[in-house]
């Protein structure tokens, strides 16, 4: 059993993926950038209004200032402004040669003879400038960066329309237990619904990952070896939920040695979710999950996620974490493992625990906006106390 942190280690020094692709920007939300973003035009490329309003010269603002012209975005006017003028100019539009301020048409208003008056005591330059967002040649979006909505604007405003990135992983699972059935048959007897499969697609999914699910195993070491064995070839990563304990029924473990996969981790220091396997084999990553659907949804985001985001040539790759107040003490009776804590974010922006009855128990899933973080060898944390919340 090794700790978080040694996980850590582990996972800092996989290998990426170094092959790329072109993609369509619009296809290209979750991806990782396998190159640098350069700019190249300044950002604005001209200074330009960023009010609707009259374009004018600042040491005119207390004269009556004559009209002389309309710019609206999109044009261009080549005469320069002339003391005591403005120029009617729009949001967007660039602004006039000789003008350094742009007055808000709120503040303004016209005598009998047409003339613009300001009428506030002073105002901004309400002028977004020439390449004050960046320069040309600038580099604004670094190799690695995981790409996100607002990306996809940024990279359009630079003529970037077939981003360079890393190919998704492969990602094949399994979900291992002769007592399964999946969720479009009513279980009789001992049988249970397969949850893990639909929670392992939704969570590949939002990673990044290229995955096929492969159906359910049941409790025959031959059929699992023989199944993990026919996937390593055509994939990065090979997960099986169920079996990765020490009962007599979990045959994960098993499993990989009789494959010749080299284990790196067969149990973390951490509750729930102390069961799991990452295991190597070829060119290949096999993890052994929990059957529990808490515990397995914990291991992915502990685990999997940073796994596959790594391999994905993300800069950044570990679940994100906010501090914040505790609402209400938290008490055990022996804390040698890390314990994560189901909470929602109240009203009062602090973390309040949710009923919790252990692993199985999916519907806390379904309150939770993250867990607290629970270091070993601490039994209470008090109330208000600042704790670390990983958000799900």
């Amino acid at each position: 059993m090794i700790s978080i942190e040694e996980s850590n280690q582990i996972i800092s020094q996989l290998v990426p993926i170094t092959e790329t692709e072109q993609v369509e920007l619009h296809q290209s939300l979750g991806r990782v950038l396998a190159q640098n973003i350069v700019a190249d035009i300044d950002q604005p490329n001209f200074d330009k209004s960023a009010m609707d309003g009259y374009a004018c010269k600042r040491k005119d603002l207390h004269l009556p200032l004559k009209m002389t012209a309309l710019v609206a975005a999109g044009t261009l006017i080549d005469k320069e402004l002339a003391d005591g003028e403005c120029y009617r100019i729009f949001t967007g539009a660039p602004v006039p040669c000789g003008a350094d301020c742009v007055i808000m048409q709120e503040n303004t208003s016209l005598d009998a003879k047409g003339f613009v008056h300001f009428n506030a005591e002073n105002t901004k330059n309400n002028i977004c400038y020439k390449a004050e967002d960046g320069k040309a040649g600038d580099c604004i979006l670094p190799a690695g960066t995981r790409i996100k909505t607002q990306h996809l604007a940024i990279m359009a405003a630079y003529g970037v329309v077939k981003p360079v990135v890393f190919r998704r992983p492969r990602v094949a699972f399994f979900c291992s237990g002769s007592e399964l059935i999946e969720p479009a048959f009513t279980p009789e007897a001992a049988m249970i619904r397969n949850t893990n499969a639909s929670q392992l697609m939704g969570q590949l999914t939002e990673t990044g990952a290229e995955w096929a699910y492969k159906g359910i195993l049941t409790d025959d070491l031959a059929e699992v070896c023989s199944n993990i064995e026919s996937n390593i070839a055509a994939n990065d990563v090979i997960i099986i939920t169920g079996g990765a304990s020490v009962g007599d029924f979990d045959l994960i473990p098993q499993a990989l040695k009789n494959i010749g996969a080299h284990i790196l981790i067969d149990a973390l220091n951490m509750q729930p979710g102390k069961p799991v396997l990452l295991a190597t084999i070829q060119n290949t990553l096999i993890f052994g999950l929990s059957g529990n659907p808490v515990s397995s949804f914990l291991q992915y985001k502990i685990l999997t996620e940073p796994v596959i985001l790594k391999l994905m040539g993300a800069n950044v790759y570990l679940p994100n974490e906010l501090k914040l107040a505790l609402d209400s003490e938290i008490v055990r009776r022996k804390g040698s493992r890390q314990l994560y804590v189901p909470v929602r974010i109240n009203e009062e922006g602090k973390a309040e625990k949710i009923n919790f009855n252990g692993s199985a128990h999916l519907n806390a899933l379904n309150q939770a906006h993250g867990f607290v973080i629970v270091q070993p060898q601490i039994n209470l944390i008090e109330k208000n106390e600042l704790v670390r919340m990983i958000l799900i």
